[in-house]
């Protein structure tokens, strides 16, 4: 196992290989796309599918209608553009799908139909995306964003699998796809890649954008002109690559792990396929096994995670293929165990009486590895990838990433989620020495998650936003102020400590304030009695003059008379809580949690130093869980 992460591109072996291919059977091939049909955890995603389809063909067709392209500039508003624009490429998605599985051309022209709105878009790019104060896209630099990228991943599958079908509709359609897809994705990269900011590597736009515009390339390119497109491309998804934390850590947190360490999976998954397993620059390396394994252990169980940073706390559904085939190429037998456990308790058709539910279609190459993958036999191992070390995925274990300072820790029924690390991550909240405590793998002290993305998200004014600053997280509020911003702003003297019975988190939070506050010293200290299912958090802290000081602990439903919240976890406090209801007025957390959720406030008088301790005893009986 190759454990040097930096890697360069200068010299990357099987470039020269790289031929124009598709991953997958063609539309026609009903052999293949029978064999996938007929495995039983596929079943009822077909009939879903078909079912779906079949709706669709007398569905009305949502126009791009430029004045709800303008409104994000206007009014901030982006969900009623996005809504027609993501409702287009589902509705394709789907028809191709059920297509694919019918083989009889009953979907053919519904999707001609849909190509042809696509194909007609002005631009691809989403409005939050284009970076001008004009509400319009500038029509003389094309632009590619994630989801033009994503958008040119569909036409491409379409185009490399379904061209000879489609040409018995009308030849010239497939012509119009190549073309659009020369002069939107392949054309501006050749010309000029560096103008683009995914291009330095630096979050999930890199491997988003590079697994979707390679698939494009792979579709209409050949030879050394895909040769030096892939190149380009690589060499993107390379800064990615060394950028990324040593531990594997996915600091966009959960719900972007899909769209970061696994879409630099499916990114190298099409280069190792295309050059017929000659081009694997990353496969073997231990930092690609860590990444894989990251999902694993923030599982919380169930249908939940650990949200930190801007993500959902329930998984839902997993691309479960995906997912197996990353943790084969990875050698991670903690991703592989994670996708048997999760599938476990999260059977992909649901209860037998549930109606057939259709796989997620919207981003057809993971659908299609899904598919694919999950029904195929285990890969060959990648030469220099050895046997997993790490131990498989809970029941019980800790994970810790040093270079994050996070910790997910599950023993018996209780797991403990804790982080450190700074404000100036990616997707980043207020939330340096934030925890949240599942019991029976329900969130009982929760972490709120994501909230709903408006013009001011991504803005300098991100943190007005009560669930993404120090209002919706539980570190100490000083004089009623919270953390700031900033990579700066960081967790210190970090230490981290396990044995048999316990483990224990520790960090300095001071320089998470700022320094005219006059917070001298704020230390956090977090011990796990895992025998015991006990979690103390203790904080000390000392100011340059006196102010008062507030914790606040989210939580699903208020604790009963005798403090225990959800009818398992009960908290003793060194200082009085106050119990408060909290309306949820951000449509994302409202969707997880509910319209109005649980806040106990625990206020200390001014003073220039003092200490609170908190301790929450696991107790009683499983909690329901109300989703």
């Amino acid at each position: 196992m190759n454990t040097t992460s930096q890697m360069t591109d200068s010299a990357v072996p099987g470039l020269s290989s790289l031929r124009q291919t598709t991953l997958f059977p063609e539309l026609g091939n009903l052999a293949a796309w029978d064999a996938v049909a007929s495995n039983p955890a596929v079943k009822p995603y077909v009939r879903g599918i078909i079912a779906a389809a079949e709706g669709f063909l007398s569905e009305p067709f949502p126009e791009a209608r430029a004045t709800l392209y303008m409104e994000f500039r206007r009014n901030g508003n982006r969900s009623r553009y996005e809504a027609d624009y993501f409702k287009r490429r589902t509705v394709l998605s789907t028809l191709f799908l059920a297509e694919a599985f019918e083989g009889n051309g009953r979907f053919h022209d519904a999707m001609t139909d849909w190509i042809w709105l696509i194909l007609g878009e002005p631009t691809w790019c989403l409005p939050a995306h284009t970076a001008t104060e004009d509400p319009l896209p500038n029509p003389d630099g094309e632009m590619i964003d994630l989801f033009s990228a994503q958008t040119a991943q569909l036409l491409a599958l379409i185009y490399s699998m379904g061209r000879h079908a489609l040409d018995n509709v009308s030849p010239n359609l497939s012509r119009w796809i190549h073309r659009r897809l020369m002069e939107r994705t392949i054309e501006p990269i050749e010309a000029n890649i560096e103008r683009f900011w995914w291009n330095s590597g630096r979050n999930n736009w890199t491997p988003w954008v590079c697994c979707n515009v390679l698939c494009a390339g792979l579709a209409v390119l050949d030879g050394e002109r895909l040769q030096a497109f892939a190149q380009k491309v690589l060499a993107a998804d390379m800064r990615y690559f060394n950028n990324y934390p040593e531990d594997g850590c996915c600091d966009e947190g959960v719900g972007y792990w899909n769209v970061s360490p696994a879409a630099h999976f499916l990114f190298c998954e099409q280069l190792y396929q295309a050059s017929n397993g000659a081009c694997a620059p990353f496969y073997g390396t231990e930092k690609f096994r860590r990444m894989a394994g990251y999902v694993a252990d923030a599982w919380i169980g169930g249908k939940w995670a650990a949200p930190f940073a801007d993500c959902p706390p329930r998984m839902g559904g997993i691309n479960a293929g995906v997912l197996q085939r990353f943790g084969e190429r990875a050698g991670s037998a903690k991703l592989l165990n994670f996708v048997k456990s999760f599938e476990a308790v999260n059977p992909p058709s649901g209860k037998q009486s549930d109606p057939p539910k259709p796989i997620p279609v919207s981003v057809p190459l993971r659908t299609l590895g899904d598919l694919f993958w999950r029904c195929g036999a285990p890969v060959a191992q990648v030469p220099g990838v050895l046997p997993d070390p790490v131990a498989p995925v809970r029941p019980d274990g800790t994970a810790w990433y040093p270079k994050m300072q996070v910790l997910f820790a599950k023993a018996g029924r209780v797991f403990l989620g804790a982080k450190g690390g700074n404000n100036g991550e990616n997707h980043n909240h207020l939330d340096v020495g934030q925890f949240l405590i599942a019991v029976d793998d329900e969130p009982v002290i929760l972490d709120l998650g994501h909230s709903e993305y408006t013009r001011l998200t991504f803005s300098p004014r991100r943190y007005e936003n009560p669930i993404l600053n120090s209002i919706g997280h539980n570190a100490l509020l000083f004089g009623g102020e919270g953390q700031r911003c900033g990579s700066d702003a960081c967790a210190t003297d970090v230490v981290f400590r396990e044995d048999a019975d316990t483990l224990s988190l520790g960090f300095s939070l001071q320089n998470a304030y700022r320094p005219e506050l006059g917070l001298k010293a704020y230390r956090r200290e977090i011990l796990f009695r895992k025998g015991e299912g006990t979690i103390q958090v203790k904080d000390t802290w000392r100011l340059e003059k006196p102010a008062d000081a507030v914790l606040r602990l989210y939580s699903r439903a208020a604790p009963d008379a005798d403090g225990v919240y959800a009818g398992c976890l009960a908290l003793e406090s060194s200082a009085p809580p106050a119990v408060e209801t909290f309306e949820l007025e951000d449509g994302r957390p409202r969707r997880n949690w509910g319209d109005v959720i649980c806040r106990t406030v625990i206020s200390l008088p001014e003073a220039a130093e003092g200490s609170l301790t908190l301790t929450f005893r696991v107790c009683g009986s499983a909690p329901e869980s109300a989703h």
